[in-house]
């Protein structure tokens, strides 16, 4: 007997992993802008309450870094935030989108959202450099935040 449903169930399993990679990557991002949000640097906000150009016109981001360069036109620093502040944190918003793509990657989960992935099989490692020089980069001016260690731990929590 053919099994007429085979396929269907294949499609339904795709857009599960999509919906649960969505939820996730939204839970993680929000969790993030909170930690930000309790340092002052941004106001509290939420990824839905961000107005993405993109994601208005209903089409994709060319690659990972066109995403990263919206996001972080859309974010609301306040007016008590350092430039050196934000450059801090848009290092950290560069190495979490690409964290957050690395598990996408590594999950097989396709990031519908974007044109190109920022992951293949042969860009890897290359890939994976340029995130630690993000993270590195945020990392040595966020050492001089008071009690830096705490929302250090909560920011790493969040995503690794």
């Amino acid at each position: 007997m053919i099994n007429i449903f085979k396929k269907s169930e294949k499609n339904h399993n795709k857009s599960l992993l999509f919906l649960w990679n969505t939820i996730f990557w939204q839970k993680k991002i929000n969790s993030v802008l909170k930690e930000f949000a309790n340092l002052e640097i941004i106001k509290d906000t939420k990824l839905n309450e961000l107005d993405f150009s993109k994601l208005n016109d209903k089409s994709k981001w060319e690659n990972i870094d066109d995403l990263i360069s919206d996001f972080i036109t859309c974010l609301p620093f306040t007016d008590t935030a350092s430039q050196q502040d934000k450059t801090m944190m848009i290092n950290f918003i560069k190495f979490m989108f690409y964290q957050l793509s690395y598990k996408s990657f590594t999950k097989k989960v396709n990031l519908i959202f974007l044109k190109k992935s920022p992951y293949t099989i042969e860009n890897k490692i290359a890939v994976n450099k340029s995130k630690r020089s993000f993270y590195y980069d945020f990392l040595d001016s966020f050492k001089y935040k008071p009690n830096y260690n705490i929302t250090l731990i909560k920011l790493l929590k969040i995503l690794l």
